[in-house]
C-alpha cells in the first residue's frame, strides 16, 4: 500500500507467492533483488525501497536485525 500510495510498483501476489516457497526466489528479479548486504550479514533476495520505506527478504525467519535497523536510521534520519 505504501508503495502504491508513492506512485511506485508493489510487490505483486505473484512475487509474494514465488518467495513463499520453500528455498522461494523471484524468476525475474529486479537488479535490485539480488545482493548481500553487509550490515544483515546476509544475502537478500528482494530487496524493494519506496521512498523512505524498504523491504529485504533475506534468508532466515521472520527478525530484527539491529545493526541493519540502526544502519537505516544512520542514512534516513
Amino acid at each position: 500500500m505504501i508503495a502504491t500510495a508513492n506512485g511506485d510498483a508493489p510487490i505483486s501476489p505473484t512475487e509474494v507467492a514465488q518467495l513463499s516457497r520453500s528455498k522461494g526466489r523471484l524468476e525475474r528479479p529486479l537488479p535490485t533483488d539480488i545482493g548481500f548486504d553487509k550490515d544483515y550479514g546476509r544475502q537478500f533476495y528482494s530487496r524493494r525501497t519506496s521512498q523512505a520505506c524498504r523491504v529485504t527478504i533475506f534468508e532466515g525467519g521472520h527478525e530484527g536485525i539491529a545493526t541493519a535497523a540502526m544502519a537505516w536510521f544512520d542514512v534516513h534520519p
